[in-house]
């Protein structure tokens, strides 16, 4: 069980992270379900490593998403430690679970080396790799219904997928918000 006093010694624990982990990870507050968060501590009670997942309740697509900072002299061990918990809790709080996935910067080749060898597989966003794992059985590959087509996002379509997002999500976001993404 995670305490709300947990939360200064994530931040401390996140302050000795590599500058993508103090970016990405920080948490305002803890998740309101106690399944959702791990801390790790070494034999003296120090924290070593800390996880939150975010994801589905009831959301069809069960992707989770995997944040985590583990202190640099346990980024191995813990680090390992994190992902199973990941990959093990996501399948427990959704079933079935389809795909966990977890963002790391391409300069951390530790933390890219621990997700590829539990099986993730990475897809570039700029700086950051988004690396996503299946956690179910392998899917079959089915053609896409009537005349529809499958083709790479480009920026002459930015404008219309604006459009489109605006429209379904009631937001008013511009194309900088959006490129940004």
């Amino acid at each position: 069980y995670v305490r709300s006093k947990d939360l200064k010694g994530v931040r401390e624990l996140v302050d000795q992270c590599p500058p993508f982990v103090r970016w990405y990870f920080l948490p305002d507050r803890l998740p309101d379900d106690p399944r959702r968060v791990h801390l790790w501590e070494d034999e003296r009670g120090k924290l070593k490593g800390a996880a939150f997942l975010r994801g589905p309740s009831d959301d069809i697509s069960g992707t989770f998403y995997l944040s985590y900072a583990v202190h640099p002299d346990a980024a191995t061990l813990v680090g390992e430690a994190v992902i199973h918990w990941g990959k093990t809790r996501s399948r427990e709080l959704f079933a079935p679970p389809l795909i966990l996935s977890c963002r790391a910067s391409i300069a951390d080749r530790t933390r890219i080396g621990s997700l590829e060898q539990q099986g993730f597989r990475s897809r570039e966003e700029k700086e950051i790799l988004v690396l996503s794992r299946r956690l179910d059985k392998s899917v079959r590959n089915h053609p896409l219904p009537g005349n529809y087509v499958a083709r790479p996002f480009s920026n002459e379509m930015m404008e219309e997928w604006i459009r489109l997002c605006n429209q379904t999500q009631g937001e008013k976001l511009t194309s900088e918000e959006r490129m940004g993404w």
